[in-house]
């Protein structure tokens, strides 16, 4: 017998019927939920899948560790819908234990993959590659995420932010934009508003306090599980001769609400201020500092992955982003002025942890140093 040892790209194609269990787990709920038709189903048991004889296996990702991390050796693949077999397109990871049973024909064992620098080189390749048309509307990036997705990523997990701390830094900031307005406390603006407001506009004044008082409930429910939040999955890459960060947006249930309670806070004010003014024409109001303000874009409330916009850090090259604005890379050269990468001034009050698949958590310091 002879040794093979399979990498990223590598093509299996199974020479007989086989069923393989799937690990309920987080890497494997998506292509779960999209095989069985349910949201995850049965959390922590495994489910079957059969693979029909001739079912093509493309190798995704090879996870290897030793010590403790050995438990979760595993080998990601990528399959292409099978209608017939009830098999979805998607990725999914075996054991490598169970991956050394099956019965395979090697396709092909070391793809061919051209050899760039950086991220930047790699991006100008996929834009010299595809037409007009498509560089102005940023398709070429899909091609662009899909190459650096199928190499093998050095560390992977979720990004978190202290959740905790950015309501306690939310509810400051609101309080001391609320005083320079001549309003006391935010518990102030809703006994400010309901005298000033006829009985129809009552009627929406009232809808607001209920966004607030179920955001309030929302969040203290998110953080009586946990202070950290996760708000980006992140995946950490070797491109060329530099190490890349790829974050995945997610849903952010905490933050979500921080953005609720910013959002009709300054919509009360603004009309307490302008019925209570004597030109009746409403003033700026600042709202309140939160970690919405640097990863949400405020206008096409799009996910800018960490760029913000103060004006001695904003350069139009520092991040690359899908068409979609659900993926977004970091390169190297960007690490110093990136919200989730500068270690100068720590995140200006804001608590990055990258929490890793293995179970640590970084400070951006310490991943940095990882990946140097």
């Amino acid at each position: 017998m002879k040794l093979f040892v399979p990498v990223v790209g590598s093509e299996l194609k199974l020479l007989n019927e086989t069923t393989v269990a799937l690990k309920n787990a987080k890497q494997n709920s998506r292509f779960i939920d999209k095989l069985t038709g349910v949201a995850t189903p049965l959390p922590g048991k495994n489910v079957n899948l059969i693979l029909p004889k001739g079912t093509l296996l493309t190798v995704d990702r090879v996870y290897v560790r030793q010590g403790a991390g050995a438990d979760f050796n595993s080998l990601t693949f990528k399959i292409d819908a099978n209608s017939e077999a009830g098999i979805p397109k998607g990725r999914f990871f075996l054991s490598v234990d169970v991956v050394n049973t099956l019965d395979v024909e090697v396709v092909t064992a070391s793809p061919e993959r051209v050899m760039v620098d950086n991220i930047w080189a790699l991006r100008s390749m996929y834009w010299d590659k595809v037409p007009f048309k498509e560089r102005v509307n940023n398709v070429y990036l899909d091609s662009l995420f899909e190459d650096v997705l199928s190499r093998p990523s050095l560390c992977d997990g979720v990004l978190l932010c202290n959740l905790k701390n950015e309501h306690e830094m939310f509810t400051r900031s609101l309080t001391a934009s609320l005083k320079k307005v001549g309003i006391d406390s935010p518990s102030e603006v809703v006994s400010r508003i309901r005298p000033l407001v006829d009985e129809e506009e009552l009627d929406v004044v009232e809808e607001y306090v209920s966004q607030i008082n179920k955001a309030y409930r929302d969040i203290n429910s998110v953080m009586e599980q946990d202070d950290y939040e996760a708000i980006y999955g992140f995946s950490i890459y070797q491109i060329g001769c530099e190490p890349v960060i790829l974050l995945n947006a997610i849903e952010r249930l905490g933050l979500a609400c921080l953005k609720v309670l910013d959002d009709a806070y300054k919509t009360l004010v603004y009309h307490i201020i302008k019925r209570e003014s004597e030109d009746g024409r409403g003033e700026h109001f600042d709202g309140s500092r939160c970690i919405n303000n640097h990863i949400v874009e405020p206008i096409s409330k799009r996910d800018t992955f960490g760029r913000y916009y103060y004006r001695s850090n904003h350069t139009p090259r520092s991040l690359i982003i899908n068409a979609s604005h659900t993926k977004g890379i970091i390169p190297l050269e960007s690490f110093s002025e990136n919200l989730f990468t500068r270690t100068r001034n720590v995140g200006y009050g804001h608590e990055i942890i990258y929490h890793t698949s293995n179970g640590e958590r970084l400070k951006p310091a310490d991943l940095r140093k990882l990946v140097k």
